[in-house]
């Protein structure tokens, strides 16, 4: 059963992407454990679907809205007024509907936990206002535990490469800006220094796909975006380095 959470639209001015995120789901392989994206998006006024692959812009689904719905502006529009009251309560009632385990050890590894990470990536893309963590929402839940969870994975004897794994990292550019991602980095700061290495985000994500690949990943992620800032600025270091 598909399980799509889309957040409500806030009130300002949209881009081509807000306005897809917003009329469109995003349809998943229920067959696939790591729920890739099927390329197809479907309409939510009239549930026909298109491709739309990621990276390439959104104007398949904009002709759509402008052809089949051309009130879709003054919709969104009227929907950013309607529901901004209900905005905020937004990510921490995603939480409660998810049900998630109760032990952080197993919500980190969760098919669900992983879906809720999508939901705060697209949370932020609309309310650039109210910027969300995927660990600030989930601390209410489970406190000092996701500290633990680090210090757990470092007594297991967990190497970087272990826990990236661990992590279950898709193998599209939502890699790059997955929340999974901090917790990755905070693993390395822990690891490093009880280790005395040199560990990076940037040489786990070459490893796990490649210099081309992640090179092709961050081009597909605009250069401002903060999530992915410290590994773009890390692979653009690497590269320096590489070809001096």
């Amino acid at each position: 059963m598909e399980l799509t959470f889309t957040p409500p639209a806030p009130t300002r001015a949209f881009s081509h992407e807000q306005v897809a995120r917003y009329f469109f789901v995003r349809l998943l392989d229920d067959n696939d454990d790591n729920d890739e994206s099927t390329g197809q998006w479907r309409c939510k006024i009239c549930t026909r679907s298109y491709r739309q692959d990621d990276g390439r812009g959104y104007n398949n689904l904009i002709a759509h809205l402008r052809a089949r719905h051309p009130d879709f502006e003054e919709r969104i529009r009227s929907a950013s007024v309607s529901e901004t009251g209900s905005l905020l309560s937004w990510p921490a009632n995603v939480v409660k509907l998810l049900n998630l385990d109760d032990n952080v050890g197993n919500a980190v590894k969760s098919r669900m936990l992983r879906r809720f990470d999508e939901y705060i990536i697209e949370f932020n893309k609309v309310n650039l206002n109210r910027q969300e963590t995927l660990i600030g929402v989930l601390t209410p839940k489970y406190g000092e535990a996701g500290k633990q969870q680090l210090e757990g994975w470092l007594h297991s004897e967990k190497s970087v490469d272990d826990v990236f794994k661990l992590l279950e990292f898709k193998k599209d550019a939502t890699a790059v800006v997955t929340r999974n991602m901090e917790t990755l980095d905070n693993y390395i700061m822990l690891y490093n220094k009880a280790k005395s290495t040199e560990e990076t985000l940037v040489g786990a994500f070459v490893k796990a796909f490649g210099e081309t690949r992640l090179d092709n990943m961050l081009k597909s992620v605009p250069v401002w975006d903060k999530k992915s800032a410290k590994l773009r600025a890390q692979f653009n270091q690497w590269k320096r380095e590489k070809s001096g």
